[in-house]
């Protein structure tokens, strides 16, 4: 079973407390020491009323429990504690250890026992044993009772800032606000304001409906550290919840006077101006915000991202996006990030090239981006680039040289290209490292395709051979195979079957349907292939292959003038794609 997280101090039940009052209980009592030898207090424990001989039993028990737990033996180490206890049963070391095994081994309710027992049976207070009682009562979710063991550690040791605290947070666990509001007032009148019990009490003051006392807190805690700017933004926040916008204004624009560039006030007054339908003055606060180069990267990739949703449907708020991203590169021009996130807007306002660009800039700064490198290959084969698609693979592939998808790619580009040699030698250097089913399939393919464009068709077919034993449903391979045996003239029911199997499954696959007509061609078929040619061209009607297998069905089947105007259309698509080269 997978152990529920200790709850500690710091963490609240999501559904029964506010969002804001849960932002304030951070951690202040680090898990109490389960450490793996005992501390000296524990070591030289005095114990009352045991003989010499019981005394030295006891130590050799308690000595061996110790190494067993130093050595990770739990369970050997709770034995030899047991039997310790059995010779001094009012050994509180003894149970305070027994305690934390217990809890090692995930039985809290054991745990509780022994550590309850540990504090009753101490003669005077130990704040590990109370500590280690009050973590355990809130792993158990007992918030109450462990709120009131901190409690009494706050009592015993006064000058102790993280007691009150661990018994506040506790009582905000528990719901007991009032009593939570109680602990954190005596904090205040020992320790004065500090931020963590501020931000506390204006949680709790929140969730019990007094906003202005809330809002008075801050407002000490702001007095209490006057020109501290961060305490301004703390009060501007506070008064922005109780929804008194105009003092927030005036608060941030005091912090403005102590610092004119602090990004945090812009972005408080952006949200205020937005809010009231002044969105030029907010979107110009906005742009000094993200000049602050102390505002983080993470922060400001927060706002960009918010833009997302309308950069194709608002030009406006595409242009605002792009704007803060030029800051962004300005004063972030080393964090591959920003470069990142400014490619993600362009592609999304249809700029792939921009995108690219942008894109590359970031690989640049970090070449270990794995998904990046994925991304920039994707725009290459988006725009077409195929020359920059081989340059990109290869840089990836020298990046990631034990890793399947940059042999893929650059393959495929050099395939592309028409430098089936290289094709060739790149998708068996890949198909050497590669693991995975689906990337032996694609380097199979691209292999398969470059043994056929160089004439090596005992290799192609071969390769072809090794892919369908491997993936035998690989439509993909099975269309290709089909196709190259028809060009051939080879094999001609097999292909049938191949090329009939892979449309049975795509019955609307343009490739695949001029596969099998082409291939009834070459079987004689003419009436049939027609059918199956006449279906690619309706879907496909200028492309050029089909055009050509189209009219050579027709002229197979003497029907002269509609070949002649598939040819002659087929002549002027030629002319065309040359005037274009």
């Amino acid at each position: 079973m997978t152990e529920k997280p200790m709850r500690s101090v710091l963490v609240t039940t999501a559904n029964k407390v506010s969002k804001t009052l849960r932002s304030h209980i951070i951690l202040l009592l680090a898990v109490l020491t389960m450490s793996t030898s005992s501390c000296s207090l524990f070591k030289s424990a005095t114990r009352t009323g045991l003989s010499y001989q019981e005394e030295k039993v006891f130590q050799e028990y308690y000595f061996q429990a110790s190494k067993e737990k130093v050595l990770g033996n739990t369970a050997l180490s709770l034995q030899q504690f047991g039997k310790a206890l059995e010779v001094d049963p009012k050994s509180h070391a003894t149970l305070y250890q027994i305690a934390n095994l217990h809890y090692a081994l995930h039985d809290i309710d054991k745990a509780i026992y022994f550590a309850e027992r540990s504090v009753e049976k101490s003669p005077e207070y130990n704040f590990w044993y109370y500590g280690q009682l009050g973590q355990f009562y809130n792993r158990k979710g007992m918030y109450t009772e462990s709120a009131e063991v901190f409690y009494k550690m706050a009592k015993a040791e006064p000058d102790r800032r993280t007691n009150y605290m661990e018994a506040a947070n506790q009582y905000i666990n528990a719901m007991e606000f009032k009593k939570s509001l109680e602990v954190l007032e005596e904090y205040r009148e020992r320790f004065g304001i500090d931020e963590e019990s501020a931000r506390k009490l204006e949680g709790i003051y929140g969730e019990l409906g007094k906003i202005d006392k809330a809002n008075e807190v801050m407002e000490a805690l702001v007095m209490a550290n006057p020109g501290d700017s961060r305490y301004l933004g703390l009060l501007a926040e506070s008064y922005l919840r109780a929804q008194r916008a105009d003092d927030a204004r005036a608060t941030y624009e005091k912090m403005l006077e102590l610092d004119a560039g602090n990004g945090y006030a812009h972005f408080g007054l952006a949200d205020i101006y937005r809010s009231k339908g002044q969105d030029d003055l907010a979107f110009n606060h906005m742009l000094d915000a993200f000049r602050d180069d102390d505002v983080s990267v993470g922060l400001k990739l927060q706002v960009i991202q918010s833009y997302f949703p309308f950069i194709t449907s608002n030009p406006d708020m595409r242009d605002q996006a792009l704007k803060l991203l030029g800051v962004m590169e300005d004063v972030h021009s080393q964090d591959p990030r920003v470069y990142v996130a400014h490619c993600d807007v362009l592609y999304s306002a249809r700029q792939p090239r921009q995108a690219r660009e942008k894109l590359r800039i970031s690989l640049d700064l970090d070449p270990s981006n794995f998904s990046g490198w994925q991304q920039l290959i994707a725009l290459d084969s988006e725009l077409g680039d195929f020359e920059e698609m081989q340059k990109d693979s290869k840089e990836f592939l020298d990046n990631f040289p034990i890793q399947p998808l940059p042999y893929i790619s650059n393959a495929h580009a050099n395939m592309l290209l028409g430098y089936f040699e290289q094709a060739i030698y790149v998708a068996q250097e890949g198909l050497e490292i590669s693991r995975l089913k689906e990337d032996k399939s694609q380097l199979l393919i691209t292999l398969a395709t470059s043994f056929y464009e160089i004439g090596k068709y005992v290799e192609s077919d071969n390769a072809h051979e090794e892919l369908l034993e491997l993936a035998p449903n690989d439509d993909l391979a099975l269309n290709n195979y089909a196709y190259f045996l028809a060009q051939r003239g080879e094999k001609l029911e097999k292909a049938q079957q191949m090329s009939k199997k892979a449309l049975e499954r795509n019955p609307n696959n343009i490739s695949y349907l001029d596969t099998y007509g082409w291939v009834l061609y070459q079987l004689e078929k003419y009436e049939e292939a027609l059918v199956y040619l006449k279906r690619a061209h309706d879907a496909d009607p200028n492309d050029p292959e089909i055009l050509q297998h189209l009219g050579s069905a027709y002229v197979k089947l003497d029907r002269t003038q509609e070949a002649e105007a598939i040819f002659k259309k087929l002549e002027e698509i030629n002319k065309e794609i040359q005037s274009r080269i």
